[in-house]
């Protein structure tokens, strides 16, 4: 039994297989600290989803009385996880696809392990065998018996290697729309998540689903799926600081429709799922639990449309799945919402005093109407629905170290970073900064000197990593963020896309993940980091309060005169957009005065509190919530 004394939160970078370092990491923090919060994103997902519920389940096991937990349940269980984790085939058994997906991820796991180019040559031959063996059998003959119409046998044989070529070529094409239709019909993924035919071990959605209960210690009949709220509520220690979530974890997926990235459980409502294609991506129990605490649906031509449950009632496997969407490997998660730009509004009588000719229903009546049960919306069923597709969190943010950041942190946020280097830059395999001036330079990866095509494939793939990762990389080189984050060095037959690794591979990067979880535990001074976020805090909120009481001076040109008499008017702030009450108007007022007189003191003290301060120097600005 584990009689941890501090608090800490977690954030888990993504990375596929190289996922299986963060349960030996866990349980090393375990020894030492309580868990308050955890997010990730990807791999890191499914991770901290895990995580998530064996803290859950050693909360449950400190305060169970008459009916103990079954084994399996904490800390425990996540030893038993992350021991099969480290058993040949185990992972790649999870990754199941569909019938006609097979020979694509057939090929794509070979390709994944980066054999020698004869091997890739083979198993190239074999996918286009296995996908489109009739296409270019018959494509061949037509144009050997076209040669031999032309000029017998010889012709045949002059024939040959065009025919071959155009058959190879042909085979190419069709296999390629073979696997987009396969992708197509398995929502865009060769991998939907669940247990195909002809399989006898679980699939990774519904390995997910039972582990992530038996590591919370539930065991009810009905297979009821572990909630955010059963998080937020979980017992409380003794001494736990007082918080409206005992035990929390967010998660990132990306959602391609809108181009941006999204925290799961969302803040707000209007997605909804459709149940019949939640079932072929969820298990049965899982689908059950949401159609049941769905605020709403919507009866449809092609389907039932379930107002998504709000955060309390979402269940973790669901949000971890979303995260995990590697594109291609694994099935994108489509919600929907409704798409008033398609309004159409009902005629005849029925529709009369509803909604005018090109008028769309307001988005507050709609969703009422939806989420009370109704059939239809307010101005009928003339609103439709639009697909909205989520794919992996590492699309748009591999490794959200921004996740419970706080300018003076209660506890700390330790961030495990998982780092492909081929340069050599980390002074070692497991690195933690050993002081403060440590791990600020920039990552280096060379793009030339390796050939013309694998200098055109190197800065092809260094774009994209860059449009990936360049926020997640700016943080965490900064100051108070780079003193908490462990870098595990991976070499390139460790994790990523290598599904079916040797098991000496698995032990050695589940290794990596104990000695990360150690070198935190022994060598991460709070003491210093606290002392280097003040010293951010302090230098941040003073240029911040100067910048800010020089925009409350008096306008320079007449054209936002208005503007500002608003602002400093205890009346005129209750009128327009965004109002503020009388009361808050009058109190708006007061600090703006207050500001102003600070700021002025501050711009010309002495003292300047940014000297001295880490580098680079932070900045706040109003950046939107994700």
């Amino acid at each position: 039994m584990r009689h941890p004394t501090k608090y800490c939160d977690l954030v888990m970078k993504g990375g596929i297989t190289s996922g299986l370092v963060y349960p030996q990491a866990v349980l090393e923090l375990a020894k030492v600290y309580r868990f308050k919060n955890i997010g990730g994103t990807s791999a890191g997902a499914i991770a901290a989803a895990m995580s998530a519920a064996a803290a859950l389940g050693e909360r449950r096991l400190s305060q169970q009385t008459e009916s103990p937990c079954p084994p399996g349940t904490g800390m425990e269980g996540l030893d038993q996880v992350a021991a099969a984790l480290t058993s040949k085939g185990f992972i790649y058994a999870l990754f199941q696809p569909t019938a006609a997906a097979r020979p694509a991820y057939r090929l794509l796991v070979q390709l994944a392990a980066k054999p020698p180019l004869l091997s890739v040559l083979g198993e190239i031959a074999l996918a286009l065998v296995r996908m489109a063996a009739v296409s270019m059998a018959l494509l061949l003959l037509v144009l050997l018996g076209i040669g031999h119409i032309a000029a017998g046998w010889n012709g045949v044989l002059a024939a040959l290697l065009p025919a071959l070529a155009c058959a190879v070529a042909w085979g190419m094409v069709r296999s390629v729309l073979a696997t987009a239709r396969a992708a197509g019909d398995g929502f865009l993924g060769l991998c939907p998540g669940l247990t195909q035919p002809g399989y006898r071990d679980p699939a990774l959605t519904d390995w997910m689903h039972r582990t992530i209960r038996t590591l919370s210690g539930q065991t009810d009949a009905e297979e009821r799926p572990v909630t955010f709220g059963d998080l937020w509520n979980a017992p409380a220690y003794a001494d736990e600081p007082a918080g409206a979530k005992r035990l929390n974890l967010e998660i990132i997926t990306t959602d391609v429709s809108h181009s941006e990235p999204r925290t799961l459980p969302f803040a707000g409502g209007g997605l909804y799922f459709r149940e019949d294609q939640f079932r072929r991506l969820f298990p049965k129990p899982v689908v059950d639990w949401m159609v049941t605490h769905s605020p709403g649906f919507r009866q449809d031509p092609d389907g039932t449309y379930h107002h998504l449950p709000d955060g309390e009632h979402l269940p973790i496997v669901v949000a971890a799945r979303m995260s995990l969407s590697f594109p291609l490997l694994i099935s994108a998660v489509p919600l929907h919402e409704l798409d008033f730009g398609r309004a159409v509004p009902p005629t005849g009588a029925e529709g009369a005093g509803t909604a005018r000719k090109g008028e769309r229903p307001r988005l507050a009546e709609s969703a009422d109407a939806l989420a009370s049960g109704a059939t239809t919306d307010a101005a009928g069923s003339g609103v439709p629905f639009r697909p909205c597709w989520f794919t992996d969190g590492g699309v748009s943010s591999n490794f959200p170290i921004h996740l419970f950041d706080a300018p003076l942190p209660r506890w700390p946020t330790f961030a495990i970073d998982l780092v492909y280097d081929g340069t050599g830059a980390l002074a070692e395999p497991i690195f933690l900064p050993p002081h403060n001036n440590a791990a600020v330079r920039p990552r280096y990866q060379a793009i030339t000197g390796q050939g013309p095509l694998r200098d055109l494939m190197a800065f092809f793939f260094g774009i994209i990593g860059t449009m990936q990762n360049w926020r997640d990389l700016l943080q965490g080189r900064a100051p108070g963020h780079r003193d908490r984050i462990v870098r595990i060095a991976l070499d390139a037959d460790e994790g990523g896309m290598n599904l079916d690794m040797p098991e000496t591979t698995l032990r050695a990067v589940a290794a990596k993940g104990a000695a990360a979880g150690r070198k935190l535990v022994d060598d991460f001074s709070f003491d210093n980091h606290f002392w280097v976020r003040y010293r951010n805090a302090a230098s941040a909120i003073e240029r911040f309060t100067i910048s800010f009481g020089d925009g409350l001076q008096p306008p320079l040109t007449p054209d936002n005169a208005q503007a500002h008499d608003r602002m400093w008017s205890k009346e005129r702030g209750t009128a327009g957009s965004y109002r503020f009450s009388k009361a808050q108007a009058e109190e708006a007022v007061g600090r703006l005065e207050r500001i102003r007189a600070e700021a002025s003191l501050w711009k010309d003290a002495p003292v300047d509190l940014t000297e001295g301060a880490p580098r680079p120097l932070p900045q706040l600005r109003v950046v939107p919530i994700f």
